[in-house]
């Protein structure tokens, strides 16, 4: 954790580890980097099943959705969601799936009538970026297509366009390789 104090509370990137059923299942982990806010943190984990936990790095979780609220002693709070997939096969998946090959922003966030998402990848890969609401539902496709290494693309979303609510929404940009990097959004009219 870094304490970036009188900034603003966020989830700078993660790490999730598949649940790997050749060495027995229940082995998958989420490392996160929380930044921002004051610290220290205190962390509110939810999973499948009765899955709670109250640290800001979790391991031996089986395949599904978690949740995390992370406070800060300043009062603020964010959320992340993930998904920890299963690795059936030696092989199949990475050990590991690390974001540090994509960026995603968006400015202004909060926002009250557009904001700009922008994205860029480290390698040429094939992305999308779509929006999805806090249930997981997918709202609107912003982007899907070829990301030139180093290039750095941008989309408009305007709230009218793809019938949103006000609220706060997750942002996800993903690659055909499985590597993903979420942000949340907040639309607030």
């Amino acid at each position: 954790s870094v304490d970036d104090s009188g900034s603003i509370l966020d989830i700078d990137h993660f790490v999730i580890s598949p649940e790997n059923i050749q060495s027995g299942g229940h082995n998958g982990a989420i490392d996160i980097t929380v930044v921002g806010g004051e610290a220290p943190y205190s962390c509110l984990w939810s999973g499948p099943g009765s899955f709670s936990a109250t640290i800001e790095d979790i391991a031996g979780l089986e395949m599904g959705n978690y949740e995390v609220t992370v406070y800060s002693a300043d009062g603020q709070s964010t959320e992340g969601f993930y998904w920890v997939p299963r690795n059936r096969r030696a092989g199949r998946l990475k050990s590991a799936f690390p974001d540090s090959n994509l960026e995603l922003d968006a400015y202004p966030n909060p926002f009250d009538n557009t904001t700009t998402i922008q994205f860029s990848a480290v390698n040429d890969e094939r992305v999308s970026v779509i929006l999805y609401d806090l249930n997981g539902r997918e709202v609107s496709v912003l982007f899907a297509g070829e990301l030139l290494a180093g290039s750095e693309a941008k989309v408009e979303l305007n709230p009218s366009t793809v019938n949103m609510a006000a609220g706060t929404y997750i942002c996800a940009i993903k690659t055909e390789t499985g590597v993903s990097k979420n942000i949340k959004i907040i639309w607030m009219p």
